[in-house]
């Protein structure tokens, strides 16, 4: 079975306080609602997490310090699926 290529967006902030997480997470609100999937990954490790931003942090799920340490290659599904929603 194909399937159809993921668009994929990167949001880069130059600065901190710029608003870039509130941008990313719009950007990932409207992708969610227009296509029905979509993630959201904060890739700043000495940040609060998206999870903060989204006021999610009581939802189940994996956060950056338990796949800090994850070596090889990585299940797609399996990450989105271990993700808070």
């Amino acid at each position: 079975m194909a399937h159809e290529p993921t668009p994929l967006v990167a949001v880069v902030g130059a600065t901190g306080g710029a608003g870039t997480s509130c941008v990313a997470a719009a950007a990932a609100h409207g992708l969610r609602r227009a296509s029905r999937r979509g993630v959201l990954v904060d890739l700043d490790a000495a940040g609060p997490g998206a999870e903060v931003l989204l006021g999610i942090e009581a939802e189940p799920g994996a956060r950056w310090p338990e796949l800090s340490g994850a070596r090889g290659e990585v299940d797609g599904g399996g990450l989105v699926a271990a993700l808070p929603r």
